[in-house]
């Protein structure tokens, strides 16, 4: 069986358009191509219990074993940054920040400041919206 390599097309092309050196790019793209694999796999592969495993990964930013409001504001500060200024409704300054404190009002079960994995994997499981989405691309491949 001949393995199959993608190269990227026109890697100069991208190296001009962005900051980046041709080695950067290489390397970024190296990274990108597991960590991608990897997500996907449990997206659409995993149990349910892998698929908040991978959830409650990326939001504790520090691999702590924690989820704080801080690490919380960055992601969703990141995420409304990316949305940009067009959204609709309107998108005010403190609506990250709204959502942070929902967000612990529903998951830190112990009121402690920070969410755990158990009390993450818990209060999603009794979400029935959460639950819905965790099935949503099971039967994509």
């Amino acid at each position: 069986m001949a393995t199959v390599r993608h190269r990227p097309e026109a890697l100069e092309l991208l190296e001009a358009q962005t900051k980046f050196t041709k080695k950067e790019l290489q390397i970024l793209y190296r990274g990108f191509k597991n960590d991608f694999v990897m997500g996907l796999s449990t997206l659409l592969r995993g149990t349910i219990q892998e698929k908040l495993n991978w959830a409650f990964n990326l939001y504790d930013i520090n691999k702590d074993g924690y989820i704080t409001k801080e690490e919380m504001l960055d992601i969703m500060k990141a995420i409304y940054d990316m949305m940009g200024k067009c959204t609709y409704p309107l998108v005010r300054e403190d609506t990250p920040k709204q959502h942070v404190e929902n967000f612990f009002q529903k998951m830190d079960i112990n009121k402690d400041g920070v969410v755990t994995i158990e009390e993450f994997i818990e209060s999603c499981q009794k979400d029935e919206n959460i639950m819905c989405s965790m099935q949503l691309f099971e039967n994509v491949i």
